[in-house]
């Protein structure tokens, strides 16, 4: 099983942040961990506690974001809780093209 998240990475607090899908694997028996395995592993928000596992897809405020944490180690914040990445996440999925219409095959 694999767990999708959004790196952010800001260079410059005037910029807006750089945002970079990305993916780790984790184990296929993880939808059946407890909440608090869940958490040491690093599948929900560090401030909320949202859990990525039950979420997935069904908000958009759910999405996880890969944050630097006070302590300057990396952790997921969900867009509940980040939402400045979350409306840029949003502005960057707005400017992508439409997608090309299929030709029929003759």
């Amino acid at each position: 099983m694999y767990f999708a998240y959004i790196r952010a990475s800001t260079t410059d607090v005037r910029n807006p942040p750089e945002l970079e899908p990305a993916c780790r694997e984790v184990p296929d028996d993880a939808r059946r961990w407890s909440r608090r395995r869940a958490k040491r592993a690093r599948l929900t928000c560090a401030r909320c506690g949202l859990d990525f596992r039950r979420h997935i897809g069904s908000d958009p405020a759910a999405v996880a974001f890969e944050v630097t944490g006070p302590d300057t180690l990396p952790r997921f914040e969900c867009g509940g809780c980040q939402p400045d990445l979350l409306a840029a996440l949003t502005a960057a999925v707005a400017t992508l093209p439409e997608p090309l219409p299929r030709e029929a095959s003759a």
